[in-house]
């Protein structure tokens, strides 16, 4: 398991980017209406579930 430990402003900053930009991989555009209401089903993995894995914070 990878996890990306990003703070929120920084992940809205690059939404804000990629619906820009939309590159090569962009398939849809995500709002902050969207994205503000994904924030609330999204749970940080346990001690125990990212223990093999990787943790990346910025």
């Amino acid at each position: 398991m990878h996890f990306l430990d990003i703070p929120k402003k920084v992940r809205w900053e690059r939404i804000q980017k990629r619906n820009t930009q939309k590159g090569g991989t962009f398939e849809f555009k995500v709002n902050k209406e969207d994205f503000d209401f994904m924030e609330g089903w999204f749970e940080k993995p346990t001690t125990l579930e990212i223990k093999n894995g990787y943790k990346v914070s910025e």
